[in-house]
């Protein structure tokens, strides 16, 4: 009788990358978004955020923030200070 693979199993071993030694994958771990701190189940050890808006955003707001430090945002500086 012939064994049959595991169907979840892929023939290429960078797919399968993501169980380690001791067969633990990426399915039983749980992490934060670091912008909106919902918990999602990552594809890749080094994901950090749950989605390409969450990211994107992150981008855009560290970006802002650079620009207002150097002084080039005008504009962005006066809203913020409503804001406070």
């Amino acid at each position: 009788m012939k064994i049959q693979r595991d169907p979840r199993l892929g023939l290429n071993p960078l797919v399968n990358a993501s169980s380690g030694a001791n067969g633990a994958s990426n399915k039983d771990i749980l992490i934060s978004c670091e912008f909106c701190l919902k918990s999602f189940q990552p594809y890749r050890r080094s994901q950090r955020f749950c989605g390409v808006r969450c990211r994107l955003l992150f981008w855009a707001a560290g970006e802002l923030v650079s620009e207002r430090e150097k002084g080039n945002a005008g504009g962005i500086s006066s809203f913020v200070e409503r804001l406070k």
